[in-house]
């Protein structure tokens, strides 16, 4: 049953779900995550939508067949709205899409009735009246759209598939009974929402909660409902290899968080009625940021009435309001699951608490002599340590045999330590903040794959913005003179803009797959990122509704997703401006460096993309691309760190042979960064455990890890054409 490059007909029979919502201000945002009122009154409609069908033919698959697409890549197609916009969408989709609209209240229910009475074509509404989206109702709707459909030229050939496959229907999936037991916590209803959603079911939940004074109770919940879907995906992997080649995701690592303002706002101020209230509610504000416990562990102050002091209407507000947030970031986590069929390691907000390592890692980096190497590795070894602090070690075994894996979190967790060195070397990795609210849902969200023609990601646009005396203005293109003389190279246009209307228009005559922008960036005192151009600074959240902007974007500047930073990022800006995919910076970057990391990533578009285009699938994610080169540079900057402290004695021609072993063994999946390590163990003549340490002590900071992909690069696909 398994397909494995993009079939129209299949995106023709998706099912298109919209949750409707009321509109509301940002000011009325949720005080912790900024998510509106309207999405978070909609949550169990996401909830319920995350164990829907993905199309038609998920309705004529077994469970086995429902994980093989997902795993490929057949994800949910979810779109918030609005309700105020139905009128301009439903009318429209309902004469060629078959769209499923879910309302959460009475009163968007009412409003979305009056909308669909307008609509020609067949509209299908689950609202509180009839709260039900199952199989057997999908398919009776599908079944009506078909018939609405077979007269019409343009989706005859749908109609008759459909009225082909649903016609005589026997539902062929059947439950599968997991020797497990769902505790409807919020921890693991990610999971359990992704097993449901291809039939696998859990034993009849016994009413008792999940609770415990420690983590361990959360932790022997998390792993049993992490293996149970490890299990499954294996299994079919075995027996469609392809299906787990072409998989997105192997693993979502997660967890909560909430925007600066809480991890820095003093709290001593805030309202209450007595000290004793003041010292709870601060405390209770504290474990909200930051804890190492997946509960709240609470004490009231001596001499006070427990049930008096936690029913206080600030304490209960606080206690409301991050219950809501945690109700919708768990929806949003639970529709990507199931859309990929992935497990979700959902780990405790402790790795929130590591802002004062960041902070420090951020200052060392910015002093006016850029950092003393000593100073930076010591640091980047405390924050790894931080991030990693009480995780248990299966959390560590199961991040080590994961390939591909989504970072849902605002904390660094691409810096998590795996064998000492980050888990950005270990695995292929991209990161979607869950600050601000808003934009979490809609990178979440965004579950189906962009697929272009390979051509389009050989088309590359470079703005450039330097004054004419900058000395950086020629490093680029003077970097890629170098690598066109080696080899391949794709076709790059060279823009010098200065004003933001020049960028706006430049942006706008292109039409390729990806763009690198090359100028100054900051993050100044206003916490605020802008791209320096050479006359005027520029808000890439400016540019939204206003640019074309590709959907991956190389930002070759300075701080343009700053460690410790506001959710206010030139690399999100340009993520909520349109782009699937944004390489951003955690710090101020070297010129020359920067040159260099930015000519061979474009080096590795033109000679590395015609190799995976040419594996039997004749496809590629952008995620197999940028990591590569990443661990790529790396290896180079290692060798030159440890030459440079006269720790290794190599000369041009042995470090070049080193590059390219180590190189072939990223390019085919190999163990590298061991071959990395015994290349250094041999020339040093020193153990392979040497090596490791040698590397961790003197290069354990280094310029291409500043680097991260945010966004979702796993969605842009390119196929041969």
């Amino acid at each position: 049953m398994f397909i494995v490059d993009a079939d129209p007909l299949l995106d023709q029979l998706s099912f298109h779900y919209f949750v409707p919502h009321t509109a509301s201000a940002l000011e009325d945002a949720s005080p912790f995550q900024l998510i509106s009122p309207g999405i978070s009154e909609t949550k169990y409609a996401f909830a319920l939508i995350a164990e829907s069908p993905r199309d038609v033919t998920d309705l004529i698959h077994t469970s086995e067949d429902i994980v093989t697409y997902r795993m490929a890549g057949r994800g949910l197609s979810v779109t918030p709205l609005p309700v105020t916009l139905l009128e301009e969408v439903l009318p429209q989709m309902s004469l060629s899409a078959l769209t499923v609209v879910v309302s959460a209240t009475e009163g968007i229910a009412e409003q979305t009735v009056a909308v669909i009475k307008t609509c020609v074509g067949p509209v299908l509404h689950v609202s509180p009246a009839m709260w039900r989206l199952d199989r057997s109702l999908l398919r009776e709707y599908a079944l009506t759209a078909a018939s609405f459909w077979k007269d019409r030229p343009s989706r005859a050939h749908h109609a008759k598939a459909i009225i082909d496959g649903l016609t005589n229907w026997t539902d062929p999936l059947k439950a599968t009974q997991l020797p497990l037991m769902d505790r409807k916590h919020l921890l693991t209803w990610p999971n359990y929402s992704a097993l449901r959603s291809a039939g696998f079911q859990s034993q009849d939940w016994d009413r008792k909660p999940l609770v415990g004074t420690d983590n361990e109770p959360y932790y022997k919940a998390l792993k049993e409902s992490i293996d149970a879907i490890v299990a499954i995906r294996d299994g079919v992997a075995a027996d469609h290899p392809a299906a787990d080649a072409r998989s997105r995701v192997d693993l979502i690592l997660t967890s909560p968080g909430v925007v600066k303002h809480w991890r820095q706002s003093p709290r001593h101020n805030l309202p209450s009625s007595t000290q004793s209230e003041a010292r709870l509610v601060n405390d209770l504000l504290r474990q909200i940021v930051t804890r190492d416990n997946y509960n709240f562990l609470l004490q009231v102050p001596d001499g006070s009435n427990a049930k008096t002091m936690f029913d206080s209407e600030i304490v209960q507000q606080f206690l409301s309001a991050n219950l809501r947030d945690l109700e919708v970031y768990t929806a949003m986590v639970s529709i990507r699951a199931a859309s990929s069929f992935s497990p979700v390691l959902r780990l405790p907000t402790s790795v929130n608490g590591a802002h004062q390592e960041i902070s420090q890692l951020a200052s060392a980096v910015r002093s006016d002599k850029g950092g003393s190497p000593h100073k930076l590795n010591r640091l980047t070894r405390t924050l790894s340590k931080r991030l990693a602090r009480n995780l248990p070690e299966w959390i560590f075994e199961r991040l080590k045999a994961s390939q591909r894996i989504k970072l849902i979190s605002d904390a660094p967790l691409e810096w998590l330590p795996i064998d000492g060195f980050p888990l950005m070397l270990r695995a292929d990795v991209s990161r979607v903040s869950v600050t601000p609210g808003n934009m979490f849902v809609q990178q979440t969200l965004r579950c189906s794959e962009m697929a272009l023609p390979a051509s389009h990601f050989q088309d590359v646009l470079v703005l450039r913005s330097f004054a004419p005396d900058d000395p950086l203005r020629s490093l680029l293109a003077l970097s890629m003179d170098v690598y066109k003389a080696a080899g391949n190279f794709p076709k790059v246009r060279v823009k010098d803009v200065s004003t933001r209307d020049e960028l706006i228009a430049a942006l706008n005559d292109f039409h390729g797959a990806i763009l690198v922008y090359d100028g100054h960036g900051k993050h100044d005192s206003s916490d605020i990122g802008h791209l320096a151009l050479e006359k005027e600074d520029v808000n890439p959240w400016s540019l939204r509704q206003l640019a074309r902007v590709p959907p991956i974007v190389i930002l070759s500047a300075c701080d343009t997703q700053p460690f410790g930073a506001s959710h206010a990022t030139s690399a999100n800006g340009f993520l909520a401006a349109g782009a699937h995919t944004v390489v951003g910076t955690s710090v101020p970057i070297e010129g020359k460096a920067a040159a260099i990391f930015a000519a061979r990533l474009l080096f590795r578009v033109g000679s590395f993309l015609p190799l995976l285009i040419n594996r039997p699938w004749r496809s590629f994610r952008w995620s197999e691309v940028f990591p590569g080169l990443q661990r790529r540079q790396y290896t180079s900057e290692v060798l030159r760190r440890l030459t440079a402290l006269n720790q290794l004695s190599l000369g041009d021609k042995e470090m070049m042979a080193i590059e390219t072993s180590v190189g072939m063994a990223i390019d085919t999946g190999k163990e590298w960064l061991q071959l990395l390590l015994d290349h250094i163990a041999k020339a040093k003549q020193v153990s392979s455990e040497s090596a490791k340490q040698l590397v961790l002590n003197q290069a354990a900071f280094v310029e291409a890890l500043v680097y991260t992909q945010y966004g979702n690069p796993e969605l842009v696909v390119g196929f041969e054409g």
